[in-house]
């Protein structure tokens, strides 16, 4: 086993100064801090959050406690049969038995996760029904605990479970948990691991391919480029993706061209993968939008293919790559209106909703498939799994809050404006953290650096303070700000609620870019394709740089929109 050891960042801020917040918030990823020992990945009270999670559940996070648990995942002889005996008891003649059978299938700790699969086809349709509900009920535990161990075995570089790590790839059925398992696959693989790997990219299962590209590209001295080149002309487009991906993480040109081609893919997915990458890969922009209209994206291709045949054959390029999601297009709206938080797919189509609120305001999206809501008049925050139950809840909060952050070590950092302050809550609840500060800070952010960005409405302007309350950095003449965010070049990104706009400020205080005419705007997030998602009081937008709308939701009572 081998992983890196890194510093901590501090759990908890320990300083007052005067405060007072208000209004809406965006979103924050939440990566986690990594801590690793020999032979065991945390020392006592050390924990991260995923860890935590593993050991609430009986899985001790050390190389043998998640190779123990991938291979659980099989049940052996003894399990298999004992989990059949219970199956076909779900079509028993009695009820009673039938209903005993099914809550001890519930309450195993490791179900037969294939098994059931299988019997939701089953011609009994008491059994087909059984199966399938005894599925959706395990689901949220089942892929808590996979993400955890995906994400322990990628932060902690656990080496040496790569054959376990494949065989677990069927059943990686969400999004953030395939992402996960490539991210992890990319971290364990060992020199002994290479044929393994090579036998992988040859599967007839796609997932198992695309999960062991990267996985064989991260192995040095293999000589894999000549098998990427090779798989980016299989007959399926997310293996030619995944293929040149990996090429352009080991910073190969080679990548160019199959990238330039999966740009005019049919499939809104595969675009968003093809330009993300070449974008890292790039540092460079051209405005292509993956569910714009085709004469549009004709537009940006051009460019894009003119670049690449000339400065792009010597340009600098940026690898490896960074270990991230790619946005899918998907739109998290609050509509405090309908008392109700909506997720859109890219072509508008609504895929998640929950209702029931009392005056929602910020929803944010996180890698695990949760979503956590600001409700500000319950006065509490509330996390809820991807089927919508709810799983987390901070209640009783000293007023309306109406900005959350969950941050790196697993804390959340909420905006609760009427009472003046900013607090930060551990997993349990327990306040760890509290801010005062002057001028209505109406959305607080953690950054990288451990300060914490403040909006400060009444105030007009944006504040970065440290752990003890001193002012690292301030902007002046925004009018009325209501939320802000550190974008990656450097600049701050604000939401002007009195001043009609939203604004981008440098370092120097200097505005470099300003969208006007706006009624009320709410929140702003920077997208990666380097255009702004802006919520106001008309519509849901997103806008170029030159101002042009690209998408727009009419809505008159929204507070926040997260794309990712």
């Amino acid at each position: 086993m081998s992983h890196k050891a890194h510093d901590k960042l501090a759990k908890s801020l320990e300083f007052s100064i005067r405060c007072c917040p208000l209004l809406p918030v965006a979103l924050a990823f939440a990566l986690l801090p990594i801590f690793g020992v020999a032979n065991c990945i945390a020392q006592e009270n050390e924990y991260s959050p995923y860890e935590v999670t593993l050991r609430e559940h009986g899985v001790e996070p050390s190389v043998e406690g998640l190779r123990r648990y991938l291979r659980q995942l099989h049940p052996d002889e003894a399990r298999r049969t004992e989990a059949l005996r219970l199956i076909e008891q779900l079509g028993n003649e009695r009820l009673a038995d039938r209903e005993l059978a099914m809550k001890q299938l519930i309450a195993l700790p490791l179900p037969p996760i294939q098994m059931l699969r299988d019997f939701a086809q089953h011609p009994d349709p008491e059994i087909r029904w059984r199966a399938i509900k005894i599925q959706k009920v395990q689901k949220p535990k089942r892929v808590l605990l996979l993400h955890a161990v995906l994400k322990t075995i990628e932060l902690q570089k656990v080496t040496g479970l790569t054959a376990e790590l494949l065989k677990a790839v069927s059943f990686c059925d969400e999004r953030y948990l395939q992402l996960a398992m490539r991210n992890a696959l990319r971290e364990t693989p060992i020199a002994e691991d290479e044929q393994l790997l090579r036998e992988a990219i040859g599967s007839d299962d796609p997932d198992i391919v695309i999960a062991a590209v990267g996985a064989l590209a991260a192995l040095v001295n293999t000589g894999a480029a000549a098998d990427l080149k090779k798989l980016t002309m299989h007959e399926s487009e997310a293996i030619n993706l995944a293929a040149a991906t990996a090429l352009a993480d080991q910073g190969d040109r080679a990548s160019f061209a199959p990238l330039l081609k999966l740009l005019k893919s049919n499939k809104l997915e595969i675009r968003i993968g093809a330009v993300q990458t070449l974008r890292q890969f790039t540092d460079k922009q051209h405005n292509f939008v993956p569910y714009s209209d085709a004469a549009e994206r004709e537009k940006s291709i051009a460019q894009w293919t003119e670049w690449v045949s000339g400065a792009g054959q010597t340009a600098k390029l940026h690898f490896p790559l960074k270990r991230v999601g790619f946005e899918y297009g998907r739109t998290l709206i609050t509509d405090y209106g309908r008392n109700k938080v909506f997720e859109l797919d890219a072509s508008g189509k609504q895929v998640w909703s929950k209702v029931g609120f009392e005056h929602p305001w910020v929803a944010i999206g996180l890698p695990n498939g949760h979503r956590i809501v600001s409700d500000y008049n319950a006065k509490k925050v509330v996390e809820f799994d991807a089927a919508g139950e709810e799983v987390w809840s901070k209640e009783d909060l000293p007023s309306s809050p109406f900005n959350v952050q969950r941050l790196e070590n697993g804390n959340t950092l909420i905006a609760c404006s009427d009472s003046q302050k900013v607090i930060e809550v551990d997993p349990k609840g327990d306040q760890v953290w509290e801010l005062h500060i002057d001028g209505r800070p109406m959305d607080a952010r953690r950054l990288a650096n451990g300060h914490t960005l403040v909006t400060l409405q009444t105030g007009n302007r944006v504040v970065e303070v440290d752990k003890e309350g001193s002012v690292h950095w301030e902007l002046n003449g925004a009018s009325g700000p209501i939320t802000s965010r550190r974008l990656a070049n450097g600049n701050t990104l604000v939401a002007e609620v009195t001043g009609n706009r939203v604004s981008e400020w440098d370092l120097t205080g200097k505005l470099v870019w300003e969208q006007k005419e706006l009624q009320n705007p709410y929140s702003a997030q920077r997208l990666d394709n380097g255009n702004t998602l802006i919520v106001h009081g008309l519509d849901v937008r997103e806008v170029d740089h030159s101002g042009k709308i690209i998408w727009k939701k009419e809505m008159t009572e929204t507070a926040h929109a997260m794309r990712y």
